[in-house]
């Protein structure tokens, strides 16, 4: 087998991916597995993530940027990875550079000037140097995990899809998320000129809820529905197993942020699920005022959404009095093993540690209220027992999470929107495939 998965824009779908191509090298010791990021570096997509490079040295997986495929001497190749090394997200004005120079060389704030200007310069110059074509010095994929994205745009784009329609592997269009905002979304534009579904395409559908292969009455055999793999007890039994071994000195709290607007900036209209900056703020205050009623002091570990402005967040911590908090965009692979309690505004990733057994109090917002106007994702999420109406008391909430709530229950009632046991029903799909 030799497999190939292509990550576009950021580090969600490794979620999906990792306990899938953990199960596919245990089946296959041999098979040949790529995994290759639309970027100069992947740092742009992995921030601080240092689990994904462990996995994949643990399990002989190879790890490709698109500057690997640049027409250039490898010395170039490093000096291009140097160069565009950080998120085009984490973009840092020089006015507020002027405004405090001492503050941003201290915290190195510097390195995120202009990245608007190199992302230019990245897309301008690297779509005149690559030749995706030199994809197959690397491997000559049977089968592609692609990252179902709409409107992804990156140098190479073009020669990328059209390697893709002109040699047609197998490709499995992959979810990025345990389920969509309603029974129908889901699927969207396959490449940058509007092809939905290609004919040597099949869609992936992590929620047994979803009905969005009607949209496609010709082609419902061409739906393959796959749970969400990182749900699976397999591989949840295996990763926690890898943090056993940890010692803690005090307890560790879990903060998620959904990506946000910078200060001022109004949210376009439609957009529910990144939020306005205040947003974020009052869900912080609200979390610290919650954690500093009880007698016990955390250590706060704030994981922003993967498209999250490293610069913004440092600013928002600063804006809400967090102090000595640790911001990571690590995998909850790495993280979930270390944690002790999750606290979260609406984000399908809070399910993850439900399904570790850890505390998760989902704090209601107006994103959630817009989530659950899916009849099935509201009685999910509120049927959770440490669902945080607006009104009520968030301290008291996280003392029952500590010290009486029970995650058995928990996990059994998620069981039924999420059956257990399809990780090696995957592996077999995707051997099925190419038989």
């Amino acid at each position: 087998m030799k497999l190939l998965q292509i990550v576009q824009t950021n580090s969600s779908t490794l979620d999906t991916t990792v306990p899938l191509l953990w199960s596919v090298r245990k089946s296959n010791p041999t098979a040949q597995i790529v995994i290759l990021y639309c970027v100069s570096n992947r740092r742009q997509v992995l921030r601080n993530f240092s689990y994904i490079d462990s996995f994949c040295c643990e399990n002989n997986i190879q790890q490709l940027d698109l500057s690997d495929l640049l027409k250039v001497p490898r010395l170039i190749k490093k000096l291009w990875k140097h160069i565009f090394y950080a998120s085009k997200n984490d973009n840092y004005s020089l006015k507020k550079f002027i405004q405090n120079p001492r503050r941003s060389i201290i915290e190195k704030r510097y390195k995120y000037i202009g990245m608007s200007l190199r992302a230019k310069i990245e897309n301008y110059l690297g779509g005149r140097l690559i030749d995706f074509n030199q994809i197959s010095h690397f491997i000559k994929p049977d089968v592609v995990l692609f990252d179902l994205r709409q409107k992804a745009r990156f140098f190479g784009s073009a020669q990328m899809f059209a390697y893709l329609y002109t040699h047609t592997p197998p490709t499995l269009l992959l979810p990025h998320s345990p389920h969509d905002i309603d029974e129908t979304t889901g699927i969207t534009s396959f490449d940058e000129n509007g092809d939905y579904f290609p004919k040597f395409s099949k869609y992936l559908i992590p929620f047994k809820f979803s009905k969005v292969q009607e949209q496609f009455s010709q082609r419902k055999d061409d739906f393959l529905y796959c749970n969400y793999p990182a749900f699976d007890s397999t591989w949840i039994d295996y990763n926690k197993q890898q943090g056993n071994a940890l010692k803690k000195t005090k307890r560790s709290c879990l903060i998620m942020i959904r990506n946000f607007y910078p200060a001022g900036v109004t949210i376009p209209e439609g957009e529910y699920f990144s939020v306005d900056y205040y947003t974020n703020v009052a869900l912080l205050k609200r979390i610290k005022k919650g954690l500093v009623s009880l007698d016990e002091e955390f250590h706060l570990i704030v994981k922003p959404h993967p498209k999250a402005s490293y610069p913004r967040v440092k600013e928002l911590l600063e804006q809400c009095d967090l102090k000595n908090v640790e911001i990571t965009y690590d995998s909850f692979y790495e993280l979930l093993p270390k944690i002790d309690l999750v606290i979260s505004n609406f984000t399908t990733s809070l399910l993850m540690p439900v399904f570790y057994g850890i505390p998760t109090i989902t704090i209601e917002d107006y994103v959630q209220e817009y989530v659950n106007r899916w009849s099935v994702l509201e009685s999910m999420y509120t049927g959770l027992e440490l669902y945080c109406k607006k009104e009520q008391d968030l301290g008291e909430l996280i003392n029952f999470a500590l010290r009486k709530y029970v995650s058995k229950k928990d996990i059994e009632f998620l069981r039924f929107y999420f059956p257990d046991n399809y990780l090696e029903k995957n592996r077999k799909m995707i051997q099925d495939i190419l038989n």
